[in-house]
């Protein structure tokens, strides 16, 4: 079988979970910053926009912590625990190419309803206004 052109499945998903750690963070700052002010804001006037941020806020953050969570854990199961001395199979897949190509994983499962929820949940949120 000859080798792909492309990027290897390892590779790309290793760069994506720092890419998404780093990201997670400035959106962690952003969360409680934003969090401060809709507090504030809700001591002084009582409004409907502001519960619906806060709620809003709140659903997006919980969603993206357990998507982040997911995607660590199943980073540390590809190259950690998939990885039991053997190199590159006679397809020349890795453990975690093989790992990362089981798309009926759970975990699999769990980031993709998670991702269709952030969205559907920013888009809600959008619509509302």
């Amino acid at each position: 079988m000859a080798p792909s052109s492309g990027p290897r499945l390892d590779g790309a998903q290793l760069a994506s979970i720092a890419v998404e750690s780093v990201l997670y963070g400035v959106f962690v700052v952003l969360f409680v910053d934003s969090l401060l002010v809709l507090i504030e804001r809700r001591r002084k006037r009582k409004d409907k926009a502001t519960v619906l941020l806060f709620l809003t806020g709140f659903t997006l953050f919980s969603c993206m912590t357990a998507h982040w969570a997911i995607d660590l854990s199943r980073a540390f199961d590809a190259f950690i625990f998939s990885q039991d001395g053997a190199g590159p199979t006679s397809s020349q897949q890795t453990p975690a190419d093989m790992f990362y190509s089981n798309v009926a994983a759970q975990t699999y499962v769990a980031t993709s309803g998670l991702y269709v929820v952030i969205k559907a949940t920013g888009d809600a949120f959008m619509a509302s206004l």
